[in-house]
């Protein structure tokens, strides 16, 4: 194991942070995995475990041990229909994606494009275009902090909803994923749910094209969201709100171009960027930081910015939607104080 001091992570986090970790390891197996966690439990470090890097607020150095899980590996194995696939942790999502679509695999492609790690996905519980990924995930390896066993968590037990999961919760600083198992399928299932999607898909568009929708989920993405390697960003800061259907009904008396889904409890989820952009905050910049022009959900850091001016912005834009709208809007990438 290379253990690193004193490590600028400014190329490990999609903002772009330049924030240093005073130690720094990237196992690639669990048995440099189990040596990072013994020597962090010895020295009594605080740990912080770092996968892609694009769901997450830098808001200063990181003491102790920062880990960042490189284990790779990609498998496919066929029964029937089904495909069961295995990822390493450090294989990057897109990667795995890709690769899915090539092989005719259905089930991943409407996650294309998202930034970060196979095993930081369900941590987050990533979602896209009507697709989560706990609905396919089968399930996740990973490591105990404290006793460096390896457990296997069913998919079941995840406890995973809306951007959130055991690994946010009971599980928290307790657990190092190390490989995530999918279950996929070889017979076309699209998943056309989303309006947007449909659009930019076409009415004459065949719907058995995974490549095309692949094709076209990347195209919306890139027209929305900016590149990371360009303009610093975490891509959808705020979580879009769910609110009950009275309340829905009211706002959007008031506002006729409300957006809503309907959710199967009856609630609707609407959209957090519509609400950022009526309070007039699209575009808005302020000392290195600031709101995309193009999407009001998107924070980015135009180069001079830190963790500290994002989060103030935030901060006053929560404030702003909560007195213009009484809407509570809910970060979504993790703030790392």
């Amino acid at each position: 194991m290379n253990l690193l001091e004193n490590y600028s992570l400014r190329r490990r986090n999609t903002f772009g942070f330049d924030v240093q970790a005073r130690y720094f390891a990237e196992p690639r197996n669990t048995d440099s995995l189990r040596q990072a966690l013994s020597l962090c439990r010895e020295n009594r470090w605080p740990l912080f475990v770092l996968g892609g890097g694009s769901n997450l607020v830098l808001t200063g150095d990181i003491p102790g041990l920062t880990l960042r899980p490189a284990m790779d590996g990609l498998s496919f194995r066929e029964d029937g229909d089904a495909v069961f696939v295995e990822a390493g942790a450090g294989v990057v999502w897109d990667e795995l994606v890709q690769q899915c679509v090539a092989r005719g695999y259905w089930g991943l492609e409407n996650l294309s494009l998202i930034p970060g790690s196979a095993g930081a996905a369900p941590v987050q519980n990533i979602g896209a275009y009507g697709v989560e990924l706990a609905d396919r995930l089968e399930q996740v390896v990973y490591l105990d902090t404290h006793s460096g066993e390896s457990h296997v968590l069913e998919r079941d037990a995840g406890q995973y909803s809306y951007r959130n999961s055991i690994f946010k919760q009971a599980l928290a600083g307790r657990a190092v994923i190390t490989q995530i198992r999918l279950r996929l399928s070889r017979k076309p299932t699209p998943v056309l749910s989303y309006q947007a999607l449909r659009d930019a898909l076409g009415k004459d568009a065949p719907d058995d094209s995974i490549g095309l929708i692949r094709e076209t989920v990347i195209a919306i993405r890139r027209s929305k969201l900016p590149d990371p390697e360009h303009i610093g960003n975490a891509g959808s800061f705020f979580q879009n709100p769910t609110i009950s259907a009275d309340r829905f009904n009211a706002l959007r008396a008031l506002y006729p171009d409300l957006p809503g889904h309907r959710q199967d409890d009856g609630r609707i989820k609407t959209a957090a960027a519509w609400f950022v952009d009526k309070a007039g905050w699209k575009g808005h910049r302020e000392n290195g930081v600031g709101v995309h022009d193009r999407q009001a959900i998107v924070l980015i850091n135009t180069g001079r910015g830190n963790g500290l001016q994002i989060c103030e912005l935030a901060a006053r834009i929560q404030a702003d939607v909560l007195a213009k709208f009484d809407i509570e809007l809910e970060i979504e990438p993790r703030i790392r104080p």
